[in-house]
């Protein structure tokens, strides 16, 4: 793992206003999801993909979502629409019925480009997969 400085970051629109010690940086992936108003990301342009069982046999459609997790009182989440996720880690699966997760950050840039949480969510990683990423530094205030 790389040490990010700040003087590495001259090309970014925000390094003018990083202060070093109020900021982290790091390099992630970020993509947009769409919220509900039941608190779940969505990706509305996917078709409908079905689940299998052991056989084959389709049981009903697959639940293609992440869930908010509940942690900060933000007036942002109560309003439906597209937000920004950036990549935070993943989670294997705990058992042979489970798949694995990823966890994202909801965040909201301000006018300089800094990022800052507006909330955490947990999606299976084959989601995570089916959305378009792009990778960059985020500067989280």
């Amino acid at each position: 793992m790389s040490v990010v400085r700040i003087e590495d970051v001259e090309n970014e629109s925000f390094a003018l206003h990083l202060k070093p010690d109020f900021h982290l940086l790091f390099y992630t992936c970020s993509a947009t999801f769409h919220l509900t108003l039941q608190g779940r990301l969505t990706l509305p342009h996917l078709p409908v993909r079905y689940q299998h069982d052991a056989r084959g046999t389709v049981v009903g459609p697959k639940p293609d979502y992440g869930y908010l997790i509940p942690s900060l009182e933000a007036t942002e989440l109560s309003e439906t629409g597209n937000r920004e996720c950036i990549l935070l880690g993943r989670r294997p699966a705990k058992s042979v019925h489970d798949e694995v997760h990823v966890l994202v950050m909801l965040i909201a840039r301000d006018a300089m480009s800094i990022a800052h949480r507006l909330g955490i969510a947990d999606m299976p990683e084959e989601f995570w997969d089916l959305a378009e990423k792009t990778r960059g530094l985020i500067a989280l205030g």
